[in-house]
């Protein structure tokens, strides 16, 4: 529940900059479409408080229980199973700011589900630097539409723009080709046949010994 608290999660990346009482996620919502079926467009989430047992009332697995943020329905804590299921059916993932680096991104990206990720620091003076971001997944930053929408806090027309975009472009199931099986068995390959004694030798010569400068190590 904590990440959905702007007082708990300073990465929190959906308040309105000009006014960080209010929230822009009910506003942008509000303005995409329906369903072909006529529903309403809707946020889900999952959360509870840790460590807490559920208010009175309220189902065991916190399902029904209010978010922070209003516009979002709590599902309640899932099985993994239930989990996927429903990050299954959605049309695109929401980051939040944390956690950091979580792999539910690239769960849903096999799922055929679009990630918006958000970015919450960058350089002012050259902005589409994404060498420069700061983002809840920095991995993902070097990925673009429809795949992934990488998007400023604070940002209401780019976040709407993001989930039109995700609506209107819906995607198949993509793995990034870094996480291929193929890719993860040559860094492994890299890994376990590289000659890490030569290199590290190479290193100590051209950054210390070259320059006369002492070093001690032991190889």
């Amino acid at each position: 529940m904590k990440f959905f608290k702007p007082e708990t999660n300073e990465q929190y990346p959906w308040k309105n900059p000009q006014h960080p009482d209010q929230d822009i996620l009910a506003p942008v919502i509000a303005q995409l479409p329906p369903s072909s079926s006529g529903q309403p467009f809707g946020l889900v989430g999952t959360a509870r408080v840790q460590g807490e047992n559920p208010p009175p009332g309220a189902n065991e697995n916190w399902k029904g229980v209010p978010m922070p943020v209003e516009v979002i329905q709590n599902l309640g804590v899932l099985s993994q199973a239930d989990f996927y299921h429903e990050l299954g059916k959605s049309k695109a993932l929401l980051g939040v700011g944390n956690p950091a680096a979580s792999p539910s991104p690239y769960d849903a990206l096999c799922l055929g589900v679009p990630f918006i990720n958000p970015i919450y620091s960058w350089d002012h003076n050259d902005p589409m630097n994404k060498f420069k971001w700061q983002a809840q997944h920095d991995l993902l930053r070097a990925l673009d539409p429809p795949y992934v929408y990488n998007v400023r806090r604070g940002d209401a027309e780019g976040l709407e723009a993001a989930f039109k975009s995700a609506l209107e472009n819906p995607i198949e199931s993509f793995i990034p080709p870094a996480m291929t099986i193929g890719a993860v068995r040559e860094r492994h390959r890299l890994l376990v046949e590289t000659d890490w004694r030569s290199k590290a030798k190479e290193y100590i010569e051209k950054e210390f010994l070259s320059r006369g400068e002492a070093f001690e190590y032991l190889l």
